[in-house]
Order: structure tokens, then sequence, then C-alpha cells
């Protein structure tokens, strides 16, 4: 009898928390669950705790990958190795809540034909406060064909996480070829990976239930600063690449232009992240400001997005001409540095330079944000 669900789990560093996911898996009243845990290069061995949970009845595919992969093409390798026509995606330090929960959402999806079956989330921090996540709320109400990725584009992309959702094998396979062909930064992978599900479902179904924890995570500035760099990156990527694509599968210009405008809304949230970091530095030692910049500090592809989402807002061609003319200066300056010094000192000197242009166009990003303000007010 072939498995009801396939659950992937992608896993990184997680041994301490690894336990809480698997055992909300082995609580629920299903049976022959494919669970596939993919192990993305962890410094600490996962296979103790999975032997024992095998052990205990669970069925566990693991694969470990032989190089850093990162979370989207772990995934993909999760979605090749399932073994159901529905799946799922758990993140290593979630859980799902109650013990009927998969079985019922299963039931519902099989006899309806459903594609994508979205559900609510309960996001859980350090202390184990509870409270629902509202950027993961289901839309709670049948959508079908075209009106899916409408409905999505419409209402400002929202609940583009692929936890906290049952998908059906039929979406997946249909998304893999353009999953695979291009490669967004490791953040906001999820964004990426979920606009293209949508945008082949047929049917969406989202239910006010509670099925998914999520646990917030403690981390620093720096990490939500470098998170919110690469989020820039991968909404340059999704619009350089994604764009052509949904235009090629007969995607209504109406559809495509909000989704353009809704991708560079989330680049001025996400650039907020990264600019307050930058500014903060300022206050270190300047070797220690260095030393961390070089750490964060993004590729060529960083200031690629900068001026791209630049070019959306300002409508003044001389500032974006006078921009692009000092990108392509730094290009070859940068070119020049690497035959003439060692990587540490190109790569500062580099820095640097690459620095003046990003405060450049932060800059003149906050002018135009604050005409427009003036202009609506």
């Amino acid at each position: 009898m072939p498995s009801p669900i396939s659950i992937i789990i992608v896993h990184y560093n997680h041994n301490e928390v690894l336990p809480y996911c698997l055992d909300s898996i082995i609580l629920q009243d299903i049976r022959d669950i494919d669970v596939i845990i993919i192990d993305d290069c962890s410094d600490n061995n996962p296979l103790p705790i999975i032997e024992d949970y095998r052990q205990r009845g669970l069925c566990i595919n693991y694969i470990q990958n032989e190089k850093k992969l990162f979370p989207k093409d772990s995934r993909i390798k999760g979605i090749e190795a399932a073994k159901s026509d529905i799946v799922t995606f758990i993140d290593a330090d979630d859980w799902i809540y109650g013990k009927y929960s998969l079985n019922i959402l299963i039931n519902r999806m099989k006899n309806e034909n459903i594609d994508i079956l979205h559900f609510s989330t309960y996001e859980v921090d350090i202390d184990g406060n509870t409270r629902t996540r509202d950027f993961s709320k289901p839309y709670a109400k049948y959508l079908y064909g075209d009106e899916c990725f409408s409905f999505y584009c419409q209402n400002s992309l929202p609940g583009h996480n692929v936890c906290g959702k049952l998908f059906s094998r039929r979406v997946l396979e249909k998304s893999l070829p353009i999953c695979k062909k291009i490669t967004p930064h490791r953040y906001s992978e999820d964004l990426f990976l979920y606009t293209i599900f949508i945008f082949h479902a047929n049917v969406y179904l989202g239910m006010n239930v509670h099925v998914y924890a999520y646990r917030t995570p403690a981390a620093p500035l720096q990490y939500h600063a470098q998170k919110g760099m690469g989020r820039i990156v991968t909404l340059y990527t999704m619009n350089k690449y994604l764009v052509p694509y949904f235009s090629e599968y007969g995607c209504s210009q109406e559809n495509i232009k909000l989704l353009e405008h809704y991708l560079s809304v989330f680049y001025l949230e996400n650039i907020k992240n990264y600019c307050a970091y930058i500014r903060n530095e300022h206050k270190y030692d300047n070797k220690i400001y260095m030393r961390e910049l070089l750490q964060y500090c993004p590729s060529d592809k960083y200031l690629e997005a900068l001026l791209f989402f630049y070019q959306q807002i300002d409508t003044d061609k001389k500032n974006v001409y006078e921009l692009e003319k000092n990108y392509s200066k730094l290009c070859l300056q940068r070119d020049a540095l690497k035959t003439k010094y060692s990587y540490l000192k190109w790569r500062t000197k580099y820095v640097v330079k690459f620095l003046d242009i990003y405060i450049s166009i932060e800059k003149r990003i906050r002018q135009c944000i604050s005409r427009k303000r003036k202009n609506n007010s």
C-alpha cells in the first residue's frame, strides 16, 4: 500500500530539536508515513536520532548532501525522493499539532482533488508562548484554475512559505524543471518556490485550522541584516527569470505587473534591515567594521539588484544613468584590483568602493520614498 503522505525535512544542525519534530509525526494516527530527511552537511551527525525513530516504527529515508546545497536544492532532492502523491514540508526545528491533523487534511485533499491545501500556523517563541502567525494565514476559500495565481498576485503574495501546506505531486513535478534551472539566494527560497507552485495549481483551499508550529529563532541583528540582503538577491532573481517564465506560460500582463510591484515592495521592506545594520556598524572600530563587512558584504549580484529596484523607484533618468555609470566603473576597478592585490587586500578595497555606491543608492531611495510620500499627502 502506497504511503499516504511524504514529509520532507531539511536538517542542518538541529539535533537538539529534531526529536520534537519526529515525535509530532510518529504521534499521527496514520501509518506508513514516508519521512525524508535531507541533511545539509550538519556539523553533528543526526543518524543516531534517526535510527532511534526507525526502531520505533517511523519509515525514514535519510539523504546526506555531499556538499552544502541550502534549503531550495535540498527540498528539490526531497521532492524527487518522495513516494506519495501528497507532499508536505516541515523545518527540522518545527512540528505538527494534533494527533488527527494530517489524516483529516489528507482525506480532504484526496476527495476534492486539491493541489494546495493551506492551513494555519502557530508561532512559538523561546518562552513557549504561542500566537497565530499572521504572515502564514490561509485565505479560507476555494480557488480554481488561473484564479489561484491571480488571487496570490492581487493580494500582496500572502502566505508564501512552503511549510504549513500540503501539495499534490502533480504541481511539484510540473514546477521542478524551472525550480532546478534557477538558483535564488539561500534566503527567501520559500517565496521563490511557492510562487512557482501556486502558478501551476488548479485547485487551492485555505483552512483556518492550526496544524503547523513554527519556532521563532532568537537571531542577532547580523542574521537579520544578512537575511535581508539575501532576500533582495532572491527578489531580483525572480524579477529577472520568473517574470519571463510566467509570461511564456500565458500569465496575464495584469498579474505580471502586480507580481513585479509586490516584489519591489518586499525589496523596500528588506533593505531597511540591511541599511540599519550598515549604519549601526559605523559605531565600531574601523578594522572590526571592515572585517564584519567583508563577511556580510554581498556579491556583484546584490549591486545589480539594488540598481534594478532603484530603476523601478526613481523616474529621474539622469540619476539612474549616473549610478549605472558608477557601477560599470566599479566593476572595472574590481578587475584591476584582482590582478594587483591578494584576495583580502583587493576585497577590502573593493568593499570600500562598493559601500560608496551602496550609500549613494540608499540615499537616493530614501529621497524617492520621501518625495512619493509628499505627493501622496
